[in-house]
């Protein structure tokens, strides 16, 4: 049975808090990190075990007094094999190493000119096979478009950095801002801008289906991409 974006983002804050515990979730910890109601996040999660992505068990509450119960949920093996597909590929990590080594070897070629990386990079985007290679091609691609228009723009290099520079900001966030200020830069034609455009939707989509381990590979990745460009001069240092 397919799942709906919010369901799948009910599924995957219940596997981020079942691999932080290693033990059952209630569903009061999921409507804490939603920031949903109690009710909701209990009705979501038996439409899921409805579906087959988690079981559920009753325990004897320490703050429910003696005799008093309470339901907890675990995910299935379907819910495992159903996200292990869709962040992957760090379940092979030299495949990851691969596309990141290819990647940043592209960045660092100065022979090859902007608009050959961005459309080299957003041609890649079909073809790839998971949610992360999809949102690794996509990075690449907007931060190419950031350096290429950044030249002699000092406001967008400050903005740039406040955002990769500042550990207060949430990962998630970060990634979640970048294609914002690739459009936000501008862009060389309409074609191009419709193109930055579809892909930085179905990035934001496939963001959301990483995992807490794949969303930190991924900001260090964009880290590396950056530093990159700083060693080439076109992004300033902070």
């Amino acid at each position: 049975m397919n799942l709906t974006k919010r369901q799948r983002a009910f599924l995957d804050r219940m596997l981020d808090l079942y691999r932080e515990h290693l033990e059952p979730v209630h569903y009061s910890s999921i409507a804490e990190k939603l920031g949903v109601g109690r009710t909701t996040a209990y009705d979501m999660m038996r439409l899921l075990e409805r579906k087959g992505y988690l079981t559920s068990d009753y325990v004897v509450s320490e703050e429910g007094g003696p005799g008093r119960s309470t339901v907890v949920f675990s995910p299935t093996f379907k819910a495992h094999t159903v996200f292990k597909r869709l962040a992957g590929p760090l379940g092979d990590g030299e495949k990851w190493t691969k596309i990141k080594s290819r990647i940043l070897t592209k960045l660092s070629q100065g022979a090859i000119g902007e608009k050959e990386l961005l459309e080299d990079f957003l041609g890649r985007i079909p073809d790839t096979d998971s949610a992360l290679s999809v949102c690794a091609e996509t990075l690449a691609a907007m931060l190419v478009n950031i350096r290429r228009q950044l030249d002699n723009r000092v406001n967008e290099q400050a903005l740039l950095q406040t955002l990769l520079n500042n550990e207060d900001l949430r990962e998630i966030s970060s990634l979640s801002l970048l294609p914002g200020i690739s459009l936000g830069v501008g862009f060389t034609s309409r074609d191009e801008w419709q193109q930055l455009m579809t892909r930085s939707q179905e990035y934001l989509d496939n963001l959301q289906r990483l995992d807490r381990e794949a969303r930190a590979n991924l900001m260090s990745f964009l880290k590396e991409m950056v530093a990159v460009f700083q060693a080439e001069g076109k992004i300033s240092p902070s």
